[in-house]
């Protein structure tokens, strides 16, 4: 009997360290499958991520060409403007020139009529 358990005591200890193993092994499977999981999810948060920055990237340029755009329209409105001003300008001065001949006709013949 004594021979026996001297022969089933190493057995239930290397069972023992089996299922140890065992346990380790599973554990480690499963830290394996999480890590997995975590390298899965950070990769598509780095994708969201870099979506993300591609859509503002694009917007900030389409922002910027509207803007451009604008500064051009307003560009081609204070041209537009200047040059307007300029020909009023020109056209006032000239009936104020015709104006004032008229008037100083008018005087020189209401001074001839005295």
């Amino acid at each position: 009997m004594k021979k026996l358990l001297l022969l089933v005591a190493p057995l239930a200890i290397m069972q023992g360290m089996f299922a140890d193993i065992k346990q380790s092994t599973d554990k480690l499977a499963q830290l394996t499958q999480q890590l997995k999981d975590f390298s899965t999810q950070r990769a598509a948060l780095i994708q969201e991520i870099d979506t993300v920055k591609t859509n503002l990237q694009t917007k900030g340029k389409k922002s910027e060409n509207e803007l451009a755009k604008l500064k051009n329209e307003l560009d081609v409105e204070k041209t537009s403007f200047k040059n307007q001003l300029r020909v009023d300008i020109t056209r006032a001065s000239t009936q104020a020139a015709s104006i004032r001949k008229q008037m100083e006709e008018r005087i020189t013949q209401l001074k001839g009529n005295k």
